[in-house]
């Protein structure tokens, strides 16, 4: 089971893959981490803090990177302490 998003006329299927053993820092782009220092960002102990950044202002493949490591469970786990989202991130949530 994955999650399917559409993006103008196009469907994208993710799947749930759960991968500890990727880097999720080296898969990231700094876009959406302007403001704080990116060396010293722990993404499991801050996975809230990383997805809302992420979910908000990161590029298509930080978010399919997230998708990757996370998984779909935790996400939706997490996603619900998530205090705001920009208007255009509630379209691939």
């Amino acid at each position: 089971m994955g999650v399917i998003v559409f993006l103008r006329y196009k469907a994208f299927h993710l799947l749930p893959l759960c991968s500890k053993t990727m880097n999720l820092k080296d898969q990231l782009s700094k876009t959406a981490f302007w403001d704080i220092n990116f060396e010293a960002l722990d993404v499991d102990e801050k996975s809230t803090f990383v997805m809302e950044k992420v979910f908000n202002y990161g590029l298509w493949n930080d978010i399919v990177a997230v998708h990757k490591y996370y998984g779909a469970e935790r996400i939706k786990q997490e996603i619900v302490k998530i205090g705001w989202f920009r208007k255009e991130a509630l379209s691939f949530i």
